[in-house]
């Protein structure tokens, strides 16, 4: 609750600003509040989160002014959530290099830490960096940590799994992809979570369409659209948008696809990222070859490639070399086409030896990635097993508890008649003395009686002899 009532209060500063204010004066208006360090922290975190899609730059601004903040009070964990958030944004441009020095400086103080929720976050958008970069031995490294930390988190495995999805499809280990595809889709179903859900059935419309089933990768990309209102972030939503698209394209419905590049453009911008609107454009271009519009496909595809010269994902970008090189085959212009082609075969050649030089690395990291999932797996079962074993313990105990209160109670009962019997005994015993000192009481009264009558008659018989001699006297 005091989170949310600083958040609203600096959204009220910046609301109360002059609309002209720059990112500085927007800035400067909460440093100027009388909140407390600790509280300035939070408002410069959660406004920075705010705007994040509308204003990249004052997002970075404020998580950097917060990170300052932060050290100066000695606030790791807060310094943590902060570096995490900055590595986000840059990440969310597809700024790896910039992305991953942040990220791996929250890395190294998370471990100082044991902050085990954001080293497994950390790790994970670490991972995603290399994979950007087709550093798939690397990243798979990374996802493989993320998991130790992971593990009694479902809903983070959902996500850890889908991302090494992503990297067996890029080794067109489509099988791999798949099971880990499927074991995404399985826990966020699990755990009912709607974004978990959405990227789960994205990827695996991904996966159907790099194996040439459109159908099926239609039937997906639907199901991940469904839960597009739970897609808060443009970007995952920009994704889904565009990968239907691509689908759409290659279905040869081009009306179609051209809308979803057209809502994919909006959330690119939306996303305050000029990659992620890179993304629209190259797909509007692809569409536009298709349907021979080649002013149109060479306008947007010169946009794309402008827009991917300073970041975007290594796949992506030759393939805008790639389809520039097929524009310009088409309309004759042969020089052109030649040099896009290089450029396209240069990076192709530069993936190639990456992938070589990461091969070692990358059936090592599975290695032990799949060692520590049979690991992870036979700790749940020990689990199962140990929860098992305690319940069966609970109900011995519970039994042997029932078992001694019902002792306990005859005991008790059996103690209580016991008690019973004695008092009735003592009571009878007390009665029949009773009945005795009675009975002896009436003896003595009785014998009294007697001796009285007998003391009478005595007298009676001594007066009637006394008064007889007197009589006799008399006469």
């Amino acid at each position: 609750m005091k989170h949310k009532t600083l958040f609203f209060f600096a959204v009220a500063v910046l609301l109360l600003a002059d609309v002209r204010a720059t990112v500085t004066d927007s800035l400067n208006a909460i440093m100027r509040t009388s909140l407390t360090t600790s509280e300035k922290i939070e408002a410069l975190i959660s406004v920075g989160i705010k705007v994040q899609h509308e204003d990249r730059a004052a997002s970075i601004l404020m998580h950097r002014k917060a990170v300052e903040l932060c050290r100066s009070i000695g606030d790791a964990n807060q310094e943590i959530r902060a570096l995490h958030n900055l590595g986000n944004f840059y990440l969310l441009d597809e700024k790896n290099d910039s992305a991953r020095a942040i990220m791996s400086e929250g890395l190294e103080l998370a471990r100082k830490c044991n902050n085990e929720k954001f080293i497994a976050k950390l790790l994970n958008n670490i991972g995603v960096t290399w994979s950007n970069q087709n550093k798939v031995g690397t990243a798979i490294v990374f996802y493989m940590e993320s998991t130790k930390f992971d593990r009694h988190d479902t809903l983070r495995l959902a996500k850890t799994f889908n991302n090494i999805s992503v990297i067996f499809l890029e080794m067109h280990q489509f099988a791999k992809a798949e099971q880990y595809a499927a074991k995404a889709l399985k826990f966020a179903l699990e755990m009912n979570d709607s974004l978990s859900l959405a990227l789960a059935y994205s990827q695996l419309g991904t996966l159907m369409r790099r194996q040439g089933n459109t159908e099926g990768s239609d039937n997906y990309y639907k199901k991940a659209l469904q839960y597009r209102e739970a897609m808060v972030d443009p970007y995952h939503r920009m994704l889904v948008y565009q990968n239907y698209g691509v689908t759409l394209n290659q279905r040869h419905r081009f009306a179609e696809a051209s809308r979803y590049a057209d809502t994919a453009l909006v959330l690119g911008l939306q996303n305050g990222s000029p990659v992620c609107v890179a993304y629209g454009h190259h797909l509007k271009g692809v569409i536009a070859l298709e349907e021979k519009k080649w002013p149109v496909a060479r306008h947007y595809l010169n946009l794309a490639e402008k827009a991917f010269a300073e970041g975007g994902s290594w796949g992506t970008r030759m393939e805008v070399y790639h389809n520039l090189a097929e524009l310009e085959k088409e309309t004759g212009n042969t020089s052109e086409a030649l040099a896009y082609m290089e450029k396209y075969n240069r990076m192709k050649d530069s993936a190639v030896r990456s992938q070589s030089a990461s091969t070692v690395e990358f059936l090592e990291a599975q290695y032990q990635f799949e060692g520590k999932q049979k690991e992870i797996l036979q700790l749940q079962k020990e689990k199962e097993l140990q929860s098992v074993s305690l319940q069966q313990k609970n109900t011995i105990n519970y039994l042997l508890v029932g078992a001694l209160l019902v002792v306990l109670a005859v005991m008790l009962l059996l103690y209580y008649n016991y008690k019973q019997k004695q008092l009735l005994q003592q009571k009878v015993m007390r009665q029949m003395e009773t009945d005795q000192e009675l009975l002896a009481t009436r003896m003595v009264i009785q014998g009294q009686e007697e001796e009285r009558k007998r003391l009478a008659a005595d007298l009676h018989d001594g007066l009637g002899g006394m008064l007889s001699g007197v009589k006799h006297s008399f006469q």
